[in-house]
């Protein structure tokens, strides 16, 4: 919550709002909730970058919008900016936003009526699943969060002391000197041979692609047709491959913990 101030950064952070405000036994809620909560526009020059702020909350009032950054109406934001920022919220949530502005509510980042046409802001930002480990372990392991922060000066490590990147950290507040090749996310859906769904955006080869198959993914994978690749193949706990009307050609080992 920002209510004065000049200059002020808010950067590399996670923030996860997550449940029911006003659950049984509560009194009703009656006031919006924001991961980055902008009050005044006394606020000036404010820089918000390179942050993970995942929204997925509800309570009685159905009119009640909750964001993941609310600035006041014909908020000036000077020399400061929003951008290369991830704001995730739950589309099967009606309450939850991306931004709010006053008493405007957007409910998508990009396009037609959005936070960032009608803000001009945002232009190198995402709104993806972080996939954090858990509710109380909020390492990302999305990696379309790799490489898409800038350098911030003086930000040099992340939450836990590791060093960042000095031309291309991550977004939000770990570094996740993650592996892109072969690793699966399931960005888009579970299809197999789609390049997005693959972190380095290259479906996997025989001869070079060791496959990672994780739990913590948006969709897990399903092999439904044509004769597919992988040299490697790792299946983590918890994860699952199917095949179903497809094949797929190992040329490597398999090291399946799933199923």
């Amino acid at each position: 919550t920002l209510g004065y101030g000049n200059g002020d950064k808010v950067v590399h952070n996670n923030i996860y709002l997550k449940g029911d405000l006003d659950p049984s036994g509560i009194s009703s809620a009656g006031a919006a909730s924001s991961g980055i909560y902008v009050y005044s526009s006394s606020v000036s020059n404010l820089v918000v970058k390179n942050n993970v702020v995942y929204t997925d909350v509800t309570c009685d009032t159905v009119s009640i919008k909750h964001t993941c950054i609310s600035i006041p109406s014909s908020y000036s934001w000077g020399t400061g900016a929003s951008n290369n920022n991830d704001y995730f919220t739950k589309t099967t949530n009606s309450q939850s936003y991306i931004g709010n502005i006053g008493s405007t509510n957007y409910q998508n980042l990009f396009g037609t009526g959005s936070w960032n046409a009608s803000t001009s802001l945002d232009a190198n930002s995402v709104s993806t699943d972080p996939l954090f480990t858990s509710s109380t372990n909020l390492h990302t392991n999305n990696c379309v969060l790799r490489q898409k922060a800038i350098v911030i000066a003086g930000i040099t490590t992340d939450m836990e002391g590791e060093t960042r990147s000095v031309s291309t950290p991550d977004i939000g507040a770990d570094e996740m000197h993650m592996t892109l090749p072969g690793r699966w996310i399931g960005a888009t859906s579970g299809s197999w041979n789609v390049a997005f769904n693959w972190c380095d955006n290259t479906v996997p080869s025989c001869n070079t692609s060791d496959v990672i198959i994780s739990p913590i993914s948006i969709n897990m994978p399903s092999i439904t047709t044509g004769t597919n690749n992988a040299h490697n193949l790792t299946i983590q706990s918890g994860a699952t491959l199917t095949l179903n009307g497809g094949s797929l050609n190992l040329c490597g080992d398999l090291n399946n913990a799933g199923t």
